[in-house]
């Protein structure tokens, strides 16, 4: 072994896997749980998928970047998945 090679050895890390998706309590994880909440509570309701979009906001998640964008987006894909119409 070179003197490289060990000079290396005696100095690496273990590998760590950084944990995927958004940790507990994590402002985004949390918006998500908010979001699926809001979409089963107005499929409750009976609303149709426009409505659902239409009536679903959070002001608290406005100041995330993306919200704008993504909010109809991100309900549409929700109220699609729980009524198991996602494509």
């Amino acid at each position: 072994m070179s003197s490289a090679d060990r000079y290396l050895r005696a100095r690496a890390r273990p590998y760590s896997r950084r944990p995927k998706g958004n940790p507990p309590g994590s402002p985004s994880r949390q918006m998500l749980v908010d979001l699926r909440d809001a979409v089963q509570k107005e499929i409750d309701r009976g609303t149709t998928e426009d409505q659902a979009v239409a009536a679903i906001k959070f002001p608290q998640y406005e100041q995330m970047q993306g919200y704008k964008s993504q909010r109809e987006v991100a309900a549409r894909r929700t109220y699609r998945e729980i009524m198991g119409t996602l494509k």
